[in-house]
Formats: structure tokens, C-alpha cells, sequence
């Protein structure tokens, strides 16, 4: 898996108990990327804020 905002490969076994996608989307990002960004993409957020 791969994450859809920094392009970071997810480790696969870790994807299965830490999944993280898009509230919005369902797109899948990396723990990093969804709590930065508060469980949006990057695209949803900047949707969101305007």
C-alpha cells in the first residue's frame, strides 16, 4: 500500500491494524499524513478550508 499524499509505502502488516484513509475519499494514507492533515487528504482538506 501506498500513501496517497507523500507517496510513503505502507507497511502491509501494519495496514491491516492501523488503517488509515480519508474521512472524505477513502483514500489511504499513512498515520503520519492523516493525522497532519486531521483524517483528510490533502485534497479534501484544502476542499474543506475554502
Amino acid at each position: 500500500m501506498i500513501c496517497w499524499d507523500c507517496g510513503k509505502e505502507i507497511d502491509n502488516t501494519l495496514a491491516v491494524y492501523d488503517q488509515f484513509s480519508c474521512d472524505i475519499c477513502e483514500r489511504t494514507l499513512c498515520k503520519e499524513c492523516y493525522l497532519e492533515h486531521l483524517g483528510f487528504c490533502e485534497e479534501c482538506l484544502s476542499d474543506r478550508e475554502e
